[in-house]
């Protein structure tokens, strides 16, 4: 098995008080201090109740930083991949990943901190704790022990993307986090990104990733695309074809969620069926095969005293039920959202 991720030596980020966990950790304590009863105010202008308590906030961001604690001091020991079970070491991490999320969380607050500055507004309380358990999840899919797992269990590796896929990025999503990462921004990068909005032909690539035919499409194209057996071996075997097939199967989560959950065009409920059914059938293809799809995994499986084969199918299962489950509620909570709500009028739209 070759080595998961380039990095063998990586500096502590915690014994650096000006580097950037130090940074990270002042952020996080001055979004803990966000008093309870700051008014908000919604995207219609209209007033909501003030916040009725922090405690929710506070305690999604301890458990951030607690992530960040668990994370971090792994980067001592990360070894190169094991050749026998007393070799495995599930306490590796990926350094690359690891900056985007930090990255992003900080972008996040830094916005969060700007606007409350500006306007002494924040936001509401539900996308805060939608955008804190996004990131979560994140954490745990691209850190140990579950991703350096991936790399010798298939079924560790097929838990990782339906976290991806089916709990990170509606998460995020429906947190609506876009307007607080612009404002993280400095002011050439905001106005750089009203620059790009300005093109038409961004515009049109936009509107068609994220119309409900287009995402369906791309997320059908990417889910089956990298379980073709090429593929997925080279994503065990190279880290920098494992980060494109995370990084895609993500994105494509992002806009396939998006297209449906805040977009809520016509056939939403379409869409998220027949994606339950193709992914489902997916899954029951590997679970039902009686050989194994990705050479990778035959031995690395035997490490832990589990067969090939059984790995395969318990991964197969993880694909097939969980993910059929979660595209089904969906499609009836947007099928009671409809029922509920009454029909857009062109001076709605």
């Amino acid at each position: 098995m070759p080595e998961r991720g380039a990095w063998r030596h990586v500096g502590s980020l915690a014994q650096c008080p000006g580097g950037a966990f130090a940074r990270f950790s002042t952020v996080f304590s001055r979004l803990q201090r966000l008093p309870a009863g700051v008014a908000i105010r919604r995207d219609d202008h209209h007033a909501e109740p003030a916040f009725p308590a922090g405690r929710g906030v506070r305690s999604m961001t301890w458990l951030m930083m607690l992530a960040l604690l668990w994370i971090v001091p792994s980067a001592w020991g990360h070894a190169p991949a094991a050749q026998t079970p007393d070799e495995i070491n599930l306490f590796a991490f990926d350094p690359w990943s690891w900056s985007l999320l930090i990255g992003s969380a900080l972008l996040y607050v830094r916005g969060l901190r700007r606007l409350r500055q500006r306007s002494g507004e924040i936001g509401r309380q539900r996308d805060l704790l939608l955008f804190c358990a996004g990131w979560l999840s994140l954490a745990m899919a691209l850190g140990p022990p579950l991703d350096p797992l991936g790399g010798y269990l298939f079924s560790a590796h097929m838990l990782q993307h339906e976290i991806l896929i089916l709990i990170s990025a509606p998460l995020l999503v429906l947190s609506r986090p876009g307007g607080l990462l612009l404002w993280g921004l400095p002011a050439s990068g905001r106005e750089g990104f009203k620059r790009l909005r300005r093109q038409r032909w961004l515009r049109a690539t936009w509107d068609g990733l994220t119309s409900a035919q287009g995402a369906w499409l791309l997320h059908a194209a990417v889910l089956w695309g990298w379980h073709l057996p090429a593929l997925f071996d080279a994503s065990v075997r190279n880290d920098a074809v494992h980060a494109l097939q995370h990084s895609s199967f993500f994105l494509s989560a992002l806009l396939f969620w998006w297209a449906l959950l805040q977009r809520r065009q016509a056939g939403a409920v379409l869409y998220l069926f027949t994606t339950a059914v193709h992914s489902s059938l997916l899954g029951a293809l590997l679970s039902f095969s009686p050989t194994v799809w990705y050479s990778p995994y035959l031995e690395t499986t035997r490490f832990f005293g589990l067969d090939p084969v059984d790995d395969q199918r318990l991964g197969g299962l993880i694909m097939w039920i969980p993910a059929g489950l979660v595209f089904l509620a969906a499609g009836l909570l947007l099928t009671a959202r409809c029922l509920r709500e009454p029909p857009l009028t062109e001076e709605s739209r």
